[in-house]
């Protein structure tokens, strides 16, 4: 059956394939904007981005480029073929992504938000001013004292000690996935556990099975192997030995391929090798470097054991397999002292500590995971190059550690959560001696908010020495859209459109009478064509303008059955606001009677608080926030947790009832 005429040339226009998005794309409705391309991996693209408040930030794009291709902003699989697993992928880089927006430590870049965008999924995370480890290696100019080797080591034991028992792999620590800002301060980056996971998934998805040579443990190149803690701390065992020596180690397959033929381990141990280091840091790494798992050093926690002298080496840690999330134990690090200066650095030699320069690197994650809240990182500009102190050296053995200082991250609607025990059990609702009036709807949203009752001194201590809340309480706020038809994407030749195979009960009789009917196709959505993907809501609100009443205007280009021309028609449909919070109670905002109205739509799984499906949230009575807004519910976070607040009392339409309730947020821990 040949094409019809009109649909060849419909798709006269080339399509301009390429891989990196185009300076000035808008991502979320335009709360990112791409300034530039940064970097290109097997996994994703990185990009330098503005968010709303012109800070900078990182933006990592779930892009495989072995299993998809872009069509003008929108990401496809290449083939029908590759469809399954490149939706696996985009899955599973939301799912890490969230996972990873929990780790919150000076010494790991931050995860801000994960969300979903041209049929793919983006990270926004920090944007980090400095040099990643392996360039500062690579430079003659830079010399590591062993004080600042020592500090390094303790703070990244830290970091990815702090990662383990939060029941997460990196999987991919190597020295250029280790920025060290202006400050001296090392970064952990780059996770690489979503494509790890991803190529235990489908064969063909193992191209993307994160190994490096001379840094990766053997155990990473054997599909299906037990990996735990101890496949981390090689790798980084690794990545200091190059810090250490200038040179990296040789490949673990060869050292296991030389070992089992009789031959000498090519491995060179660096104790004996290299002075002005504490006795056995150099004996902790050379353990640590063995090819036998169960010989290595089992957690970050027994190496810094090590390194403080103690003689009971601490319990092996679990193996860690997949990227479930356990709650998180206090961060163990132990700060250092001020670091010394070399002998040759006294003498005005080179050997100066770290000399960083000022540029603008980015921190890049792998990772899999929807939107969350910090903010993210990125590759390097070059202004001038300027020296700063090195990282504090590492304390003596006689020396008690210092008490770790806790980083508190600025209030953020969107900031990453920690895990936490449970909420203290609340009151229940039916606890309350006087009944609840009766209130209608239409009452309820006309009522104006009372002002918060002013607190008694007794209130006022109470509040002040309660458990304040985590700093991230969202874990996803995402635009969606309901459609008043459904429709499957079809290919004929090289065109591709929507095609209308069912309509909604409750859609517009004008929309049905003039251009809506079953077997109308759809060639383009604002003026870009159609994307190779089943869901036509999300190419909708790659372009979302938002009209009066909370409706997105759209313009398509379609054809009528049995229709000879083409017409242009303008759809509005309703926007939804979908908001996840940390304590797992999921909300939506939509127009309703004119006005934006939140609805419970999913519960706390732990029965904590005392919001039911259904409630309709009018207000917050303690911050005084009504919720008038499709954002009021991020809105009221930010509040909560800028002020401290972990129990919000709220006011909600419960049918006809008027109550007022409480809700838990996710404590600090």
């Amino acid at each position: 059956m040949s094409k019809p005429q009109e649909v060849v040339a419909e798709t006269a226009v080339q399509e301009d394939f390429v891989d990196e998005l185009p300076v000035g794309t808008k991502l979320l409705k335009g709360q990112y904007t791409i300034s530039r391309y940064l970097n290109h991996g097997g996994f994703g693209i990185t990009y330098q981005a503005k968010d709303s408040l012109d800070r900078d930030v990182v933006i990592k794009e779930c892009f495989p480029g072995s299993f998809c291709r872009r069509s003008a902003t929108i990401v496809g699989a290449r083939s029908r073929a590759h469809q399954a697993e490149f939706r696996s992928i985009v899955k599973l880089f939301v799912q890490e992504a969230r996972n990873l927006s929990k780790l919150v430590h000076p010494n790991i870049v931050g995860v801000h938000q994960v969300f979903e965008d041209n049929d793919t999924a983006y990270m926004a995370i920090d944007y980090v001013k400095g040099r990643d480890l392996l360039d500062m290696i690579e430079d003659p100019e830079v010399t590591f004292a062993p004080d600042a080797v020592v500090s390094i080591t303790r703070k990244m034991l830290g970091a990815v000690g702090f990662v383990h028992e939060n029941g997460i792999l990196h999987r991919d620590i190597s020295p250029d996935n280790i920025l060290v800002d202006a400050a001296g301060e090392p970064i952990l980056i780059d996770f690489g556990a979503a494509r790890e996971e991803a190529s235990r998934a489908s064969r063909a998805l193992t191209a993307l099975r994160v190994v490096k040579d001379g840094y990766s443990p053997q155990e990473f190149y054997i599909a299906g192997s037990e990996q735990g803690p101890w496949s981390d701390l090689y790798a980084l065992g690794a990545s200091i030995t190059h810090l250490v020596s200038g040179q990296p180690p040789a490949n673990s397959q060869v050292r296991l391929a030389a070992i089992a033929e009789g031959k000498p381990d090519p491995y060179e141990a660096l104790a004996g090798r290299f002075e002005g280091y504490p006795p056995g840091f150099l004996e902790a790494i050379d353990k640590v470097m063995n090819t036998i798992p169960k010989n290595r050093i089992q957690s970050a926690k027994e190496w810094l054991a090590m390194l403080d002298g103690s003689a009971a080496p601490l319990a092996e840690a679990r193996p860690v397999s997949k990227g479930g999330v356990e709650p998180a134990a206090p961060n163990k690090e132990v700060p250092a002292p001020k670091a010394k200066v070399s002998a040759e650095a006294k003498k005005g030699g080179k050997g100066l500590m770290i000399g960083v320069a000022a540029v603008a690197v980015v921190a890049v994650i792998g990772v899999a995971v929807t939107m969350t809240g910090r903010e993210p990182a990125a590759a390097a500009t070059a202004p001038t190059a300027k020296s700063v102190a090195a990282p504090a050296g590492a304390p003596k053995k006689e020396e008690p550690a210092a008490a770790p200082k806790k980083v508190a991250a600025a209030p953020s609607p969107v900031a990453p959560a920690k895990a936490v025990a449970a909420p203290a059990e609340p009151k229940t609702a039916a606890a309350s001696s006087a009944p609840a009036p009766t209130v209608t709807k239409e009452a309820a949203a006309s009522a104006q908010p009372a002002a918060p009752a002013p607190e008694t001194p007794a209130e006022s201590s109470t509040a002040a020495s309660a458990v304040a809340p985590a700093q991230g309480q969202i874990s996803y706020a995402l635009w969606d859209v309901k459609l008043p038809f459904d429709s499957n994407i079809r290919t004929v030749g090289s065109t591709r459109f929507a095609q209308v195979r069912s309509i909604g009960t409750d859609a517009d009789p004008a929309l049905t009478e003039s251009w809506l009917k079953i077997g109308t196709m759809i060639f383009s959505v604002n003026g870009k064509t159609i994307a190779d993907s089943a869901d036509l809501g999300s190419q909708i609100l790659t372009d979302m303008k938002t009209a009066k009443g909370g409706a997105l205007q759209t313009k398509l280009r379609v054809k009528i059955p049995g229709a000879s021309a083409y017409d242009n028609v303008e759809l509005a449909v309703p926007a939804i606001r979908r908001i996840g919070l940390a304590n797992t109670i999921s909300l939506e905002s939509r127009m309703a009677d004119g006005a934006w109205e939140t609805v419970t739509t999913g519960v706390d799984a732990s029965g904590k608080s005392e919001l039911r499906a259904g409630d309709i949230l009018l207000r917050e009575t303690t911050t005084g926030t009504v919720f008038d807004t499709a954002d009021a519910a991020e809105r009221l976070m930010d509040a909560l947790v800028g002020r401290g607040i972990a129990d919000a009392r709220l006011e909600v339409l419960r049918g006809e009832q008027r109550l007022s309730v409480r809700m838990a947020l996710v404590p600090a821990s």
